[in-house]
């Protein structure tokens, strides 16, 4: 293959009109021109920006951090295994020519690498910070870059990206180790055998390509007692939906979605953008607690099949559209296909959810769906549902549970 490779070297790309091109940046800056991690929209916050500015001051992260590869380069020359190993560790011990570099990237970065959103120059960290601590570089420890919080947040950021998860599970584990997130045991996600809170949990878990244990409870005698009592002792307010990571356990279902969020990078990119996702997390829980109050006798706001029968008819035609109207009104003013950007977030997992638990009850008491009053709202509930990354949850006998628990007498399910 070298002798063909256009300058004798890889990486190179061959494209559909049989043109070979090589050399790393130049790629990058090529399908950093034609794609993001930020947007779903045609051209708008690319890897590679085309604000000329912007561009450079991605171009000038990317410098330094190939800086920094330079100077370990040369020690491959070294032949003393001892020697090398040495000569590594002093580059980046405190006051070492790469540690300086670090330094002075650290103390330029914000939130992101470059700019105030996911560019090229995040990328390039997470890649750089990875591949020195993969273990290839004798002599560096996995610790030589802890010293640097804000870089670290950025390739925690990259490597939470849905986008890349999904990339390097597919990938080689010995060899893309340090590139993936670690997770010694599936996430757990623990929820009654029906839709309700479960449900954003789980499409949150499918849409990051994560590995993950969905935990369902199908009675009462299956949770309260030795499961619950497994997660009192990591957890005092054991309840359900709770999500476990090793020894860490989340309860509460608003905390459950914005800990996932965090963790796939799907709360947003900015603080406006946090603010609203967690926003519209408690502002669906307005709908979700209606139909709560529909759907389950103990609550006694219907005390009878034929209460409830009538109480479903008013929710689709009056309690629904009240709600739907704020959703449309915030759609509008967002001017953007999901509720907090111009990609999926947190928030639209669970709005999601509510409204399709709306259709499924519009369809079982013979009512029209209310979104055909709602045209950015019935759009949004199909982008959803035409998403590529969550086709094996709709696939998937989870999204088949009732929406509302049986065990609870519930006259929906």
């Amino acid at each position: 293959m070298k002798p063909s490779a256009k300058w004798g070297q890889v990486p190179y790309a061959e494209f559909p009109n049989g043109k070979i091109v090589a050399q790393t940046k130049a790629l990058a800056r090529y399908f950093g021109k034609l794609s993001s991690l930020e947007s779903s929209m045609p051209g708008e916050k690319l890897l590679y920006p085309r604000d000329e500015f912007s561009a450079l001051v991605v171009d000038e992260f990317i410098e330094v951090c190939e800086d920094i590869r330079m100077k370990l380069t040369p020690t491959f020359t070294i032949q003393e295994q001892s020697e090398k190993e040495a000569a590594r560790a002093a580059l980046f011990a405190p006051g070492g020519a790469c540690a300086e570099l670090f330094v002075k990237l650290e103390a330029n970065v914000g939130a992101y690498a470059a700019g105030d959103y996911m560019t090229l120059a995040d990328v390039w960290a997470f890649w750089m910070m990875s591949f020195l601590r993969s273990g290839f570089w004798d002599g560096l420890p996995a610790s030589c870059l802890d010293r640097y919080p804000k870089l670290n947040a950025i390739c925690s950021r990259v490597k939470s990206h849905p986008a890349v998860c999904s990339y390097y599970s597919k990938q080689d584990g010995k060899l893309y180790g340090s590139f993936r997130r670690a997770e010694d045991k599936p996430i757990e996600v623990g929820y009654w055998a029906i839709r309700g809170l479960g449900a954003p949990l789980r499409m949150m878990c499918e849409y990051a390509s994560v590995n993950y244990e969905d935990k369902q409870y199908a009675s009462g005698q299956e949770w309260f007692g030795a499961e619950k009592e497994r997660v009192l002792a990591l957890n005092p307010l054991a309840n359900l939906p709770y999500v476990i990571i090793g020894d860490k356990c989340i309860c509460q279902s608003n905390t459950c979605m914005t800990f996932l969020g965090d963790r796939f990078g799907l709360n947003g990119s900015t603080a406006q953008e946090q603010i609203d996702c967690r926003q519209l997390l408690d502002e669906i829980y307005d709908l979700r607690n209606s139909m709560i109050d529909l759907a389950y006798p103990f609550r006694k706001v219907n005390r009878t099949k034929e209460e409830y029968e009538a109480s479903a008819r008013l929710q689709v035609s009056e309690r629904c559209p009240a709600a739907y109207k704020k959703l449309e009104g915030w759609l509008s003013h967002k001017n953007t296909p999901f509720f907090v950007c111009d990609r999926i977030c947190t928030a639209d997992f669970h709005i999601f959810e509510m409204i399709d638990q709306h259709e499924k009850l519009a369809a079982s008491c013979k009512e029209a769906s209310a979104l055909s009053k709602f045209p950015k709202l019935k759009a949004f509930h199909e982008n959803m549902m035409a998403n590529p990354r969550l086709e094996a949850y709709f696939a998937s006998d989870a999204h088949k549970l009732p929406c509302n628990n049986p065990i609870a007498n519930a006259y929906f399910g």
